[in-house]
């Protein structure tokens, strides 16, 4: 117990120093998860099982990264009108 405590402050004290750390940097001020996510319009889901229903079936990690990759993709060219080349295999 007394180790998972100490780990725990010692991810704290890196957390704090790279809050610190992007709130000095103005070029690119710290933002909150909490505000980014408001930013982008993104909610909680209300059910972990809406995560796992578009989550491919199989096991291999090549299928769920072509999944992934698919997907950011299809939402770049919704949002865009055009496919992100930086997704494309």
């Amino acid at each position: 117990m007394e180790t998972e405590l100490a780990t725990l402050r010692a991810r704290v004290e890196i957390l704090e120093s790279e809050k610190s750390r992007h709130e000095q940097d103005e070029s690119r001020p710290f933002v909150s998860l909490e505000a980014l996510a408001q930013q982008q319009g993104i909610s909680p889901i209300a059910n972990v099982d809406q995560i796992f229903a578009a989550w491919p079936a199989e096991g291999d990690p090549d299928s769920l990264l072509a999944h992934v990759e698919a997907d950011r993709k299809a939402r770049h060219k919704q949002e865009y009108g055009k496919a992100d080349e930086r997704y494309s295999p």
